[in-house]
């Protein structure tokens, strides 16, 4: 049986950890998610667990090496700490380097990464940008046969905003009339003159070109349209061969802004579905990328309110307009929401992928001509999906193969063991849920998708309950009694914690903090108007699951 090895290094410690996983001929199970919906491990061409939420996969330029951002909250096995991976492609060889700056259980950490991760030109160096409403910058570190090394800090100053502009997020950290910068995604331009990066500044609505060497701004650009900063959120960029014209996703703004660098101006802006009202959220361009010939730029979509515009845009750069969209949803689900955030093309440009990532899967496009003249904007559907771990959040072309990342793996699972560390903010004696949730990375050939493409699209769509029969809730009356529903939300605690002891359901008495002696009325509640046992949002921890728990309280639901 083939063994991968998966070698855990900490920045500042020279002592690793070395794990070894098996990737194949592993038993087959289904894990529950409490999306509702299910997956199956392993997932195709799966090589290893990662840290929390690899967001961002970057391919060094002779592909021998991937990086992964890790930018959750940090595992147990990570320390708590974020941490940049990286994957060697030769034998699939797994590093994991922590940064000790960015612990997630101390009140102390400044930062956060956030997106952007390249390798330099000369492949010595990888960056990734770090955020904060204090501290904004781009971290260097050496790289060396596998291996990083922090070396230093390139921090960036506050964004000034245009006269008669209105800062919404200003704090006490920065100056009157600018915006903290937040650096997301950037592109590499190398000269002769060492690395520069484009970098996309999230809240301060405004793209900057960064001399590596001297850190210094050589040219920035406005990218807003609103009297309010930030508006449009800036997400990443990508540059065209030659290093004189650029695009940067435009988050907020339904839209690509269009850079001229030799001139230092925004040419165009090329508008992807936005709403009319201004009060409904945009389609949130995310993730880009130019073809060869640099006539077609797609652009991932992945908030699009109508199904037609739900995946991934070719826009035609002649004409400035989308010509096609290649929508990623399920034949069945004529609603939008598959979450198209992350693209990559094969190496021959015959296939798009696009992760959607509500559908736990990869959708697979084949790429056919299209109308260049036309104005209408064709919709084409997949030729079939991939399946992955919970939320697929990155994807990467490394030679032939198709890399995957998915953000939360397999879900945290139970958490009634001992803690392997005791964090600052939760010295607790279980472990925190946020640290048991870790990615996963596949890795497939073109070969793999096209001799399984059926196979795995059956088994996405068994996953998303396709096939399943529609769920009924039979009353001993033969009606439905109940006219009212009164919805008790608490705060941070799970089933477990209040009600594990309550005598019936599935509980666990052992993880029960808050028992009937403590919650004498939540016990008598449950046990005379019902017990829900096996209901779950989709938050993992109190920070998400407020969001889906109260969600309802919107004043157009009743």
């Amino acid at each position: 049986m083939k063994k991968i090895s998966f070698a855990l290094a900490a920045v500042s410690v020279t002592v690793g950890l070395v794990l070894v996983i098996a990737a194949q001929n592993a038993t087959s199970r289904k894990i529950a998610l409490p999306t509702g919906k299910t997956i199956r491990l392993p997932t195709p061409g799966f090589i290893a667990r990662t840290n929390s939420y690899p967001a961002t996969i970057a391919i060094s330029s002779d592909e021998h090496y991937a990086a992964l951002l890790n930018q959750g909250y940090g595992t147990e096995e990570s320390g708590v700490r974020q941490s940049i991976a990286i994957l060697n492609l030769s034998n699939n060889q797994l590093r994991n380097f922590p940064d000790d700056r960015l612990r997630g259980d101390e009140k102390s950490t400044l930062q956060t990464y956030f997106i952007g991760l390249a390798f330099s030109s000369d492949r010595k160096h990888l960056y990734a940008s770090m955020g904060s409403a204090k501290v904004n910058g781009i971290a260097v570190y050496r790289f060396e046969d596998g291996s990083l090394t922090p070396e230093r800090f390139i921090e960036i100053a506050a964004q000034p905003v245009a006269r008669g502009k209105k800062v919404t997020l200003a704090t006490s950290q920065v100056s009157p009339g600018t915006a903290p910068a937040y650096p997301a995604g950037f592109s590499v331009l190398g000269s002769k003159y060492g690395d520069r990066l484009l970098i996309a500044n999230n809240l301060s609505d405004n793209v900057i070109l960064l001399n590596v060497t001297s850190g210094h701004i050589l040219q920035s650009f406005d990218v807003s349209a609103h009297e309010y900063i930030p508006a449009e959120y800036p997400y990443t960029t990508t540059v065209n061969r030659s290093g004189n014209e650029a695009w940067v996703s435009l988050w907020n703004g339904s839209a690509v802004a269009e850079l001229d660098l030799k001139n230092g101006t925004v040419k165009r802006r090329i508008e992807l579905w936005r709403p009319t009202d201004p009060v409904i959220p945009g389609t949130h361009p995310t993730s880009m990328l130019l073809n060869r010939n640099e006539d077609t730029l797609y652009v991932a979509v992945a908030n699009a309110a109508i199904a037609e515009a739900d995946g991934v845009a070719a826009v035609n750069l002649r004409r400035g307009a989308p010509q096609q969209c290649y929508r990623a949803a399920l034949e069945s689900n004529e609603s939008p929401g598959a979450a198209a955030i992350a693209i990559a093309l094969s190496g021959d440009e015959k296939q798009l992928y696009a992760t959607a990532a509500s559908l736990n899967a990869v959708a697979v496009f084949e790429i056919r001509p299209a109308d260049r003249n036309s104005d209408v904007c064709a919709v084409q559907m997949p030729a079939g999906f991939i399946p992955t771990e919970w939320y697929p959040s990155a994807l990467a072309a490394a030679g032939n193969d198709l890399l995957i990342a998915s953000a939360k793996g397999e879900s945290s699972g139970p958490n009634n063991m001992k803690a392997r560390i005791q964090t600052g903010l939760h010295p607790n004696p279980h472990p925190y849920i946020g640290t048991l949730i870790g990615g996963a990375i596949q890795r497939l050939g073109p070969g793999e998708i096209g001799t399984h493409l059926t196979e795995y699209t059956r088994q996405v769509m068994d996953n998303n309950l396709v096939h399943a029969a529609p769920a009924k809730i039979a009353f001993a009356g033969g009606h439905n009694p109940i006219r009212h529903v009164i919805y008790v939300l608490k705060e941070n605690r799970t089933y477990d914690q209040i009600l594990g002891d309550l005598g019936v359901g599935d509980g666990d008495r052992s993880l029960t903090i808050y028992g009937a002696d403590i919650t004498p009325n939540q016990h008598k509640l449950a046990l005379q108007f019902g017990v829900l046992d096996n209901f779950y949002d989709s938050g993992d921890v109190s920070a998400n699951g407020h969001l889906w728990s109260d969600a309802f309280g919107h004043v157009g639901l009743h």
